[in-house]
């Protein structure tokens, strides 16, 4: 999960699962893209997808910053399945798994999913 209005490099590449351009943030992002579009069970993704802060901010924030609940934040893919059904990845650096901020962070983005009924939620540690 990042900030959403984080400026960095983008990666730009044609995606032949969504038949569209798609930009992501990092190579690691990029090529798990690319493995999404060879999966037979992936009907389409979505990347960056916007978390709606009124409801990050009804979220238990127990064990995660307060501040966190007044930041515009993104989750990596938002996978539809072909079975109907969503997924959520998100990708961190194995090295980021000790820091207690990113660990904030993704849980953050649990709870917001889980909230909305989406219990496929996992991280792809790169």
């Amino acid at each position: 999960m990042q900030k959403e209005d984080l400026k960095t490099r983008t990666f730009r590449f044609f995606s032949k699962k969504n038949e569209k351009v798609i930009v992501v943030r990092s190579t690691n992002a990029r090529e798990f893209a690319r493995w999404l579009d060879e999966q037979d069970w992936v009907a389409g993704y979505e990347v960056l997808v916007p978390l709606d802060r009124e409801r990050v901010s009804m979220l238990r924030t127990s064990g995660i910053r307060q501040s966190y609940a007044k930041e515009n934040w993104c989750t990596d893919f938002c996978i539809h399945n072909s079975n109907g059904t969503r997924s959520i990845r998100e990708i961190i650096p194995k090295s980021s798994l000790e820091k207690r901020a990113e660990i904030e962070k993704l849980e953050l983005s649990r709870r917001y999913w889980t909230s909305l009924g989406i219990t496929d939620w996992k991280i792809v540690v790169v």
